[in-house]
């Protein structure tokens, strides 16, 4: 007994050890940060160390998936093979109440400042009468999430795109990816024109709805990706469960475009037309590991947040989208209709109250574009206050130059020091180069103790029309700044900037409330 027990810690002590090198010292120094350091921490980081790492991982989760399929069993890691052949994942009932509320109580502080919203249901792999479900399967919960939550709603307006996308068996089979959970770009473009009409009629538009070129998939080319591709849930069954997606199309426009995309959070800056700017053309190719692939992601990644402005857009009018995954196609196609679009992802800590931003932005419309698998009281939900606020005009300023200099952060402050916990917000009328090459100024939240940016904006130069960059600022103490650099950060020598009709804002709370 007492040599089983040596031989049983050894090999546990051996674990702990090949575990431990799989991790680096950044990764080691993190499990005592951000929260209390415990055995179950330690645990759950390990776990996730030798998986993520794990050899020939590709080919182990291949026939860990090929022998399911042989002793036909329709489960397999968590994937369920649905009467069709597809693969998704299985979802239980969620408490939806919550998230409900919090999406009343921004569609309530829409309708007070004079902001469309709209609510857009993404669509389940399921369809809705579940005729997919294997007899003796798994119970499964997204579409009773789903109508469990638009029955909460009160005076939202509401696309639920399951009616067009998984109404039967057939629809799934079509719009769908097989080893995917989202659908596929022909889902996602049947979606986008269905979301768009609404939109436009919203914004009284919709008289011109009839003749937009862009809502036409005749207009539209369908270019192949040339590869086979594994979706999110054929990454945890591997390819000889399910088989793999094959003759995936994505599509392109035919018409003219001219398209600006800001990340600042990734200090991305791409201009030209849709595919240039759109295309994310490492998706595109065959990735060294299936647990790699990005098929889904042609048209971008899950950002924080990014900026769109399409010069050419029929339709002057400004969006803010909040959004999960499901959205990141329907996106792309709506900034070839709309001028300005602004996209929030809540999951990835974006730094920003909605209800403060929507005062500060002024956008016309709002829309909230989730799945079934959000549909809970969290981050997703988590809009801020969603009190209305009075603005306060801070300070104004016809022109502002920052004249050339050599230094690489050359810049101007546009504020004394911000009060912590408030919000302010920066617009521009027009901005000019004239001196150096840049295409953008920076405008960002600065704490000079620290010299940290909080959060940063891009206004490009040369925009017939106002930008907009607005801020919470941290409630914790600290030396806050609105600053403006000549150019991006660090690359501002030689650049000589002036700025037109700058207005500097913040929010304050009504006396009222």
């Amino acid at each position: 007994m007492c040599r089983r027990f040596i031989i049983g810690l050894s090999l546990l002590w051996l674990l702990l050890v090949v575990a431990w090198s799989f991790m680096t010292t950044k990764e080691i120094k993190g499990l005592s940060e951000g929260s209390a350091f415990s055995v179950t921490n330690l645990t759950k980081r390990l776990h996730s160390q030798m998986l993520g790492n794990l050899w020939h991982k590709d080919e182990l989760i291949d026939v860990n998936g090929g022998w399911t399929r042989i002793l036909d069993k329709r489960m397999c890691n968590g994937a369920l093979k649905l009467n069709n052949g597809y693969i998704s994942r299985v979802m239980s009932r969620t408490y939806v109440k919550g998230a409900a509320s919090r999406m009343n109580s921004l569609a309530s502080l829409c309708r007070k400042i004079g902001v469309e919203c709209l609510f857009v249901m993404s669509p389940s792999k399921i369809d809705v009468k579940k005729s997919l479900l294997p007899v003796g399967g798994p119970a499964e919960f997204s579409n009773d999430n789903a109508d469990a939550f638009l029955k909460l709603l009160t005076d939202v307006d509401v696309v639920d795109t399951r009616k067009i996308i998984s109404a039967t068996a057939d629809d799934v089979t079509r719009y769908y990816s097989k080893t995917d959970h989202h659908w596929n770009f022909e889902g996602a473009f049947k979606a986008f024109q269905t979301i768009a009409p609404k939109m436009l009629s919203m914004l009284g538009e919709n008289a011109d709805c009839a003749n937009l070129q862009q809502l036409d998939e005749k207009n539209w080319d369908k270019v192949g990706l040339g590869r086979p591709f594994l979706g999110s849930v054929g990454r945890r069954t591997g390819c000889w469960f399910a088989g793999m997606d094959e003759n995936v199309s994505y599509l392109l426009p035919r018409f003219d475009t001219e398209l600006s995309i800001m990340i600042p959070r990734h200090q991305m800056f791409l201009h030209g037309i849709f595919r240039d700017t759109w295309i994310f053309r490492e998706n595109l190719a065959t990735p060294v590991s299936w647990q790699q692939d990005r098929g889904y992601s042609v048209y971008g990644h899950d950002f924080p947040e990014m900026f769109i402005y399409n010069s050419r857009a029929p339709v002057k009018k400004r969006i803010l989208i909040i959004k999960d995954s499901f959205a990141i196609p329907v996106y792309a196609f709506l900034s070839t209709i709309f001028s300005e679009i602004v996209v929030f992802d809540l999951r990835h800590n974006v730094s920003v109250d909605v209800g403060n931003y929507i005062q500060s932005f002024k956008p016309h419309l709002i829309g909230v574009m989730y799945g079934s698998g959000v549909l809970r009281e969290g981050p997703m939900f988590g809009f801020g206050d969603c009190k209305l606020k009075k603005t306060a005009i801070v300070k104004e300023t016809r022109q502002l130059r920052i004249a050339a200099k050599p230094s690489m952060y050359n810049c101007a402050t546009l504020t004394g020091n911000l009060k912590p916990g408030s919000h302010v917000s920066c617009s521009v009328r027009k901005i000019d180069i004239t001196e150096g090459g840049a295409r953008f100024a920076t405008v960002a939240l600065y704490e000079r103790t620290r010299k940290k940016i909080i959060v940063a904006h891009y206004f490009e130069f040369g925009r017939g029309a106002p930008q907009t960059f607005c801020a919470d600022v941290p409630n914790v103490d600290g030396c806050y700044q609105l600053v403006v650099f000549a150019g991006e950060r660090g690359k501002t020598a030689g650049n000589s900037v002036v700025l037109h009709g700058v207005s500097l804002e913040s929010l304050e709370k009504l006396t009222d409330e």
